[in-house]
C-alpha cells in the first residue's frame, strides 16, 4: 500500500512540476513576446483553458496533503482568480433615468447557414431595436430584409454580405475602406439624436496557404497553421484611428475575428467599451457553434469570443448574454444599452 501511494505521489509531482513548468513558461512567453510569434499568438486565444487542470491538480493536492505541490499550483489558481475571476461578478447596470434604452442584436449568420427561416423567427423573438448581421448570402439578405421589413422599415442599402436593420430612422450609411477592407457605416436618428453605428466583420487571421503541409483533415489544425494576426490587426488599428475622429456617439458591433484573449484586445478595449465585460457573465464565448468543419464534436461548447459590441463613452451596456445556436459557427450576442441624453 505505501509502495503504491510512494508511486501515485511520484508520478503526481512529476505530472504537476511539468504542467506548472509549462504554464509558468506560457505566461512568461505572453509578458514578453506577446503576439509577435505567431504559433504563439494562436495559443493566446485559448489562455483561459490552460488553467482547467488546475480543477483536477489542485484538489487532489489538497486531499494528499501535499504541501510542495500545493505552493506549486496556488500561484496559477490565484493568477486565474484574478485574471478571469471578475468575468463572474455581478455587474453594475445603473444609468441616468433619461437614458435612451437600445437593444442590439449583432450575428454572423454564415453564407451557408440552412436554418434562414429560424434566424427570422429568433430575431422576432428578441425585440431588438437594430440588428447587425454579417456573412448574409444575397438571398439570405432578401429574405431577412423582406421578412423582418414590418419589424425594421429601415435598412442599410449597401452591396456586400452584411446587413444592418433598424427600427429607427437610417439618416446615412456608406461603405469604409480601412486598409483594403470594409466596414459598414451608418447614422441614425433615434428619437432625435444621432449615433453612429459601424457594422463590421474583420479579416480571419489566416494566411492564404498553411505554413506546413501536414494532413490532417482538420479545419481547427489548418486555421493554427496558417495563422497570422497582421492584417487583421491592421483592419483593427485602421478602425480605432477612425473612431478617434468619429463625431457622434457610437456602436461598433460585429464579427471581428478577434479573440478577448488576443493581445490586441487591450488595444481595443483601451479606446472603446465591450459591452459583454461591461455587462455580461462568463466567458461570453461565440465561436466555434453548430458545425463541425472546425474539426470539433458537436457537443463541444464555443471556445472563444471574437463577436462584440463596443461603444462610446455616451453609452452604458445594461445587459449582455449570448444567443442560441442556429445554424452558424458563430453564436449571436443580444445586448441592452443605455444611452445619455443629449
Amino acid at each position: 500500500m505505501n509502495t503504491n501511494r510512494q508511486i501515485f505521489s511520484r508520478g503526481f509531482s512529476l505530472i504537476t512540476t511539468i504542467y506548472t513548468l509549462m504554464l509558468a513558461v506560457y505566461l512568461i512567453l505572453r509578458i514578453v513576446v506577446g503576439d509577435r510569434w505567431w504559433w504563439l499568438a494562436f495559443f493566446n486565444n485559448f489562455a483561459p483553458y490552460y488553467f482547467v487542470p488546475l480543477l483536477i491538480f489542485l484538489p487532489l493536492a489538497l486531499i494528499a496533503r501535499s504541501r510542495f505541490n500545493i505552493a506549486r499550483l496556488l500561484p496559477f489558481a490565484v493568477i486565474f482568480l484574478l485574471w478571469y475571476g471578475p468575468y463572474w461578478l455581478p455587474k453594475s447596470t445603473v444609468v441616468a433615468s433619461e437614458s435612451e434604452s437600445l437593444k442590439i442584436v449583432t450575428f454572423n449568420v454564415l453564407p451557408m447557414n440552412p436554418r434562414i427561416d429560424d434566424v427570422v423567427d429568433w430575431i422576432r423573438q428578441t425585440d431588438a431595436d437594430i440588428v447587425l448581421l454579417q456573412e448574409l448570402a444575397p438571398e439570405s439578405k432578401t429574405q431577412l430584409r423582406a421578412e423582418l421589413a414590418d419589424l425594421y422599415p429601415y435598412s442599410d442599402d449597401l452591396p456586400d454580405n452584411q446587413l444592418t436593420l433598424s427600427r429607427y430612422e437610417v439618416l446615412t450609411n456608406e461603405r469604409i475602406e480601412l486598409n483594403l477592407w470594409w466596414v459598414q457605416h451608418s447614422t441614425l436618428n433615434i428619437n432625435g439624436q444621432e449615433i453612429a453605428i459601424y457594422n463590421v466583420h474583420l479579416p480571419l487571421p489566416t494566411l492564404t496557404e498553411p505554413r506546413f503541409n501536414v494532413p490532417l483533415d482538420n479545419g481547427l489544425a489548418q486555421l493554427a497553421l496558417a495563422y497570422d494576426e497582421t492584417w487583421r490587426n491592421a483592419q483593427i488599428r485602421a478602425l480605432l484611428e477612425r473612431l478617434q475622429a468619429e463625431p457622434l456617439p457610437y456602436i461598433v458591433s460585429g464579427d471581428f475575428n478577434t479573440s478577448d484573449n488576443a493581445v490586441i484586445y487591450s488595444e481595443i478595449a483601451a479606446a472603446m467599451h465591450d459591452s459583454f465585460r461591461e455587462a455580461g457573465i462568463g466567458l461570453g464565448a461565440s465561436w466555434p457553434a453548430d458545425t463541425g468543419e472546425e474539426g470539433l464534436p458537436d457537443f463541444v461548447p464555443a471556445l472563444i469570443r471574437i463577436d462584440y459590441v463596443w461603444h462610446s463613452d455616451e453609452i452604458k451596456a445594461l445587459s449582455a448574454t449570448v444567443g442560441p445556436r442556429l445554424g452558424s459557427d458563430h453564436l449571436p450576442l443580444i445586448v441592452s444599452l443605455g444611452i445619455k441624453a443629449s
